[in-house]
């Protein structure tokens, strides 16, 4: 073999390695973008997911606090209203709590709060808030909701437990309708990590 072809031969080699190295380069360039896109639109539809769901308790707490505000703001409280209340929304219990965060009237049977947990301040500030599942022994567990409303003395909270096995069936059914990724599944959890529900990956399991 000649010089001139040797040289044509490694120049061709040379050429051809570089177009592969090219190729590699904007074949990792694509799937790098591809990744991308996808993560994207993953988080964009997570995202909105979550909007929708924090909106519906949102309108949720809206009316309830309204509610509240009629039958529980005046000078006395009836606990026949209390147990009425409770048992048309399913709760196991519900408490009314001044605004210091001591019980006024609560459910029979209902559990007193230990000191005035961070979710009932923030109500009492005018936020309201789930609680992380607390042990309950009249169920495997509970939320509590702390929904503030206005009294004629200040501000009040109604709290009201919310069994584990009624939020999960809730929360399935709804994010159930939510736009999401094929083959996804939605997790709800509390500040703890531990499952509250959704759909998908043993979210029939809630408390895990």
């Amino acid at each position: 073999m000649d010089s001139r072809l040797r040289r044509i031969l490694v120049a061709a080699t040379a050429l051809m390695v570089a177009l592969l190295v090219v190729f590699a380069v904007e074949l990792a360039n694509a799937q790098q973008q591809a990744r991308q896109d996808v993560e994207k639109r993953f988080h964009d539809r997570a995202q909105v997911s979550a909007y929708l769901t924090e909106s519906l308790f949102q309108l949720s707490a809206t009316n309830l606090e309204q509610q509240a505000a009629k039958q529980f703001g005046g000078p006395t409280i009836s606990v026949a209203k209390l147990v009425k209340q409770a048992r048309i929304n399913q709760q196991p219990y519900t408490l009314v709590l001044d605004q210091r965060g001591h019980v006024l009237a609560s459910t029979p049977g209902a559990p007193r709060p230990t000191g005035v947990p961070s979710y009932v301040q923030a109500a009492l500030r005018g936020a309201s808030g789930l609680s992380d599942v607390k042990p309950y022994p009249a169920d495997h567990g509970v939320s509590e909701w702390a929904l503030p409303f206005k009294a004629a003395s200040g501000t009040r909270v109604l709290l009201s437990g919310i069994s584990e096995t009624a939020l999960a069936q809730f929360l399935a059914g709804f994010l159930a309708k939510v736009p999401n990724v094929s083959g996804a599944a939605s997790l709800v959890v509390d500040s703890q990590g531990v499952l509250l529900g959704g759909t998908g990956m043993g979210t029939e399991h809630p408390g895990q």
